[in-house]
Formats: C-alpha cells, sequence, structure tokens
C-alpha cells in the first residue's frame, strides 16, 4: 500500500508566518480570554480546596483526639465553630478549626 506524503517534498507541514499573523486587536483578545481562563482555574482550585477543607464529627474528634462527648461540649461551651448541613448532620471547616485553636491558644 502506497501512502502519499500531506506535503509535497522539502515543504513544510507547519503553517507558514502569513497563515498565523495576528492583529493587535486579536492579540489583545487572546490575552484577555487566556487571563480570564486563568482566573476561572483559581476560582475552581478554590472552590476545590474548600470542599476539601471540610471535615465531619469523625474526622475532628481524630484530629483533635477527643471524643464525640468532648467535641459537643466544645461546640456547646466554647463557641467551636461548625457548620450544620441539616439537623443531624454537621460539618467543620479544618481552617476554622485551626483559626479557632490560635484565638483559644492566646487566651491562655
Amino acid at each position: 500500500m502506497n501512502i502519499a506524503p500531506l506535503a509535497p517534498s522539502g515543504a513544510s507541514i507547519m503553517p507558514q508566518k502569513a497563515d498565523y499573523d495576528i492583529t493587535h486587536d486579536e492579540r489583545q483578545t487572546f490575552i484577555a480570554i487566556g487571563e480570564t481562563i486563568l482566573t476561572r482555574i483559581g476560582d475552581l482550585d478554590l472552590k476545590i480546596a474548600s470542599k476539601n477543607d471540610l471535615m465531619n464529627s469523625h474526622d475532628v474528634c481524630a484530629l483533635l483526639k477527643v471524643n464525640p462527648k468532648q467535641l459537643y461540649y466544645l461546640r456547646k461551651k466554647y463557641d467551636f465553630p461548625y457548620y450544620r448541613a441539616s439537623r443531624k448532620l454537621v460539618y467543620y471547616k479544618q481552617s476554622d478549626i485551626i483559626k479557632w485553636l490560635d484565638n483559644y491558644r492566646k487566651t491562655f
């Protein structure tokens, strides 16, 4: 089977400079679109990081080395940060816990 080459021998497959010249306005538009895409990717990274930051009660108990009753006591007595997703579901943000611990340490 004989396959014909894509370009005549000696010719380059890459487009010539004249084929991809762009105007200054097109370049600026391209740069603006690229910056918008990078911003959106950064926003997505923050959202993903914040979702990974969520912990359930078992995770927090393991992190603080306390039992669930002690965690409940911390929430009620010491204004421990938490988020209630429903009546029974409670979530914690690791960053909030770290901030709370830092503030708590400073008071003593």
